[in-house]
């Protein structure tokens, strides 16, 4: 999603999401180190949302608002029981 040319990559592409030195926009929930929030308005994304944010099925909230997102929503988002916000 254009990650080179977001305007905060602070700790994008790191081997592993550390709930120390969490990814921008990510949070997690304390206990389990689950995703639980991906926050990331007017962040200059770009491009599509992947099948794969199906696979993050402890995830509550969305927020990609302000950015430049296209393409159909994915069908994996169906798997997210969880996601109270979009």
């Amino acid at each position: 999603m254009g990650g080179d040319k977001w305007k905060d990559n602070t700790n994008w592409c790191g081997d592993k999401l550390d709930p120390y030195n969490p990814w921008k926009g990510v949070k997690l929930d304390p206990n389990s180190g689950r995703v639980r929030k991906i926050i990331l308005p007017s962040s200059n994304l770009t491009g599509c949302i992947p099948e794969e944010i199906g696979d993050l099925q402890a995830l509550i909230e969305i927020d990609f608002r302000d950015n430049n997102i296209r393409g159909p929503i994915p069908k994996s988002m169906c798997n997210l029981t969880n996601l109270e916000g979009l």
